[in-house]
């Protein structure tokens, strides 16, 4: 059996809290999915994700976050995951302080 999955996420972020270390999500979905037998889509606003940053070496940030999508804004289907991402900040110019 083939499945084909394309999921497109995009937020709007707001990152005042915590000096833009704690980001708070919302946003919207598109989702295709397809098999040997069926196929559908779906899409609407109820994508959430809250996340915090933390830097770990200089230029260097770890995220640990959690999103949820939900296929009627506040109730319906749900799927949820936790998020961890590494980002490096360098520059090929110097950094000054």
């Amino acid at each position: 059996m083939q499945l084909k999955l394309i999921l497109l996420i995009s937020f709007l972020t707001c990152s005042a809290f915590a000096g833009g270390k704690l980001d708070l999500s919302v946003g919207g979905y598109s989702l295709e999915a397809e098999t040997s037998k069926a196929k559908g889509s779906d899409s609407g606003i109820g994508a959430y994700h809250i996340n915090y940053s933390f830097e770990v070496y200089e230029q260097i940030e770890l995220s640990l976050g959690y999103t949820v999508l939900m296929s009627e804004t506040f109730t319906g289907d749900l799927g949820y995951g936790v998020d961890a991402f590494i980002h490096s900040f360098h520059s090929p110019l110097p950094l000054k302080s």
